[in-house]
């Protein structure tokens, strides 16, 4: 009996010593997977740090480079307003060009249709008063030593001063002279813009002394003309003018003792036109 209980004993410690040992492997494998899962686990916390550490370095350099993409966004949104700004008064001032160059080109069209009946008006001036003079130079043999010339567009009447007033009478028109200055006078009603100028030549070689005296008598025959004009045949005093000028020697245009009574278009507003561009 106490044999079979000694057996029964040893076998039971055999068991107990069978399933310790077991349960020994089984922690001390548990326990070393533990450690291995430690370390792994220390290894990816510095990993972790590690990756934490460079990320905070890419964050500082992110916000770094924000910070400076937003100052250069800033410097370029000026550069941008600056170049609108200048792109805005370029337009202004090239729309202003545009519109001044649309004004010429319109003034320029204005001035030539202007100079073209200007142009057309004085050769249909010109056509009235060669008909109107040649006629009556014509017809009337007593206006022979009257001359009827075209100069640069003007109508020249060259009449000696006999034709007007004789030796004696400096200051009253003959009749002959009072039927010229009607013609013209005719002539100007129908062309109001017309001007009319009466002047004489001066011999610039006389003496001191007789060329004084020809201005003064040459200057009150003028004047003679004029008033008659102004005052019997109502030409507008700005449409008249008078005057004396200076000759080197006697031409067959410009003689002494003879008086010019030129008809031209006064061409101020083409002028002004001109001016005006």
């Amino acid at each position: 009996m106490k044999s079979r209980s000694g057996i029964l004993l040893l076998c039971l410690l055999c068991c107990i010593s069978c399933v310790s040992k077991k349960k020994y492997l089984a922690l001390e494998t548990a326990y070393n997977h533990l450690e291995e899962q430690k370390i792994h686990q220390y290894k990816t916390i510095d990993t972790l740090k590690w990756e934490k550490q460079q990320q905070s370095v890419k964050i500082e350099t992110l916000q770094r480079d924000t910070a400076r993409l937003r100052n250069l966004w800033r410097e370029s949104r000026k550069d941008l307003e600056r170049v609108q700004n200048h792109l805005t008064s370029s337009k202004k001032e090239l729309n202003e060009q545009i519109h001044a160059l649309q004004r010429r080109d319109t003034s320029i069209h204005d001035c030539q249709t202007l100079c073209q009946s200007y142009s057309d008006s004085i050769q249909s001036i010109l056509d009235a008063a060669v008909f109107s003079f040649g006629l009556l130079l014509e017809l009337d043999s007593g206006y022979r030593e009257t001359k009827l010339s075209i100069e640069e567009r003007n109508v020249v009447l060259n009449i000696p001063e006999n034709f007007f007033f004789t030796p004696n009478n400096r200051n009253f028109i003959s009749t002959k002279g009072k039927e010229m200055l009607k013609l013209v006078t005719e002539l100007y009603q129908k062309y109001p813009t017309i001007r009319i100028e009466v002047t004489a030549p001066i011999l610039r070689d006389l003496p001191l002394n007789t060329m004084k005296e020809q201005m003064d008598r040459e200057g009150m025959r003028t004047a003679a003309i004029c008033r008659s004009l102004l005052t019997e045949h109502q030409i507008p005093p700005d449409r008249l003018h008078s005057g004396l000028f200076l000759v080197s020697r006697e031409t067959e245009e410009h003689t002494a003792n003879r008086i010019l009574i030129r008809i031209s278009l006064d061409m101020t507003p083409v002028f002004e036109a001109v001016k005006n561009l």
